[in-house]
């Protein structure tokens, strides 16, 4: 009987092993889970963070436009009274070239500063993107991993139920007096 009561100590620790090894898997996979979430909403943060700094982008360049354009106004007006005070036409020859020079370098800055504006927009909206996939990366990634884990746990376990089996099954013969000869 001691025998037998050896055998059947040895199969139940091994099945118990196989389900320590299978709980600690699920715990893990659970851990690797929020890890990956964790992960995925700092991703997410960044995503949004970037978006409201593309808009804050556009914001100043307007300003930035606007202010510009003031500027633009108290120069062509700055010219326009120089040019009536010292007696020429303010639209005609070169007083007028004057001023559509100011013009167009007024309009050449503009597209400056929106050009400027769009680049910066770009690549904050691009930094967006690549964080919102990465936080579907980091999602799938993570339980990917997981089912690794869990699924390790339970093969741990079924080797162990099997192992135990194996065991009980050549032992079977000599525990209960059968012979094969």
């Amino acid at each position: 009987m001691g025998t037998i009561a050896a055998v059947a100590l040895s199969a139940a620790s091994t099945v118990f092993g196989g389900i320590a090894q299978a709980n600690a898997a699920r715990q893990q996979a659970a851990i690797q889970r929020q890890e990956a979430e964790h992960a995925a909403r700092q991703q997410e943060f960044n995503a949004q963070r970037a978006r409201v700094e593309a808009d804050d982008i556009a914001d100043k360049a307007r300003d930035e436009e606007k202010r510009m354009r003031d500027q633009a106004a108290q120069v062509k007006g700055a010219q326009r009274a120089a040019i009536g005070a010292s007696g020429f036409d303010v639209g005609s020859g070169s007083a007028m070239d004057l001023l559509r020079e100011t013009e167009i370098i007024e309009d050449e800055d503009a597209y400056t500063i929106r050009f400027n504006a769009k680049r910066a927009q770009g690549a904050r909206i691009a930094e967006a993107q690549n964080s919102e996939w990465g936080a579907k990366a980091s999602r799938v990634a993570g339980e990917n991993k997981a089912r690794a884990t869990s699924n390790a746990g339970k093969a741990a376990l079924w080797g162990s139920l099997l192992s135990a089996g194996s065991l009980v099954a050549s032992k079977w013969d000599y525990m209960f007096g059968k012979s094969g000869k």
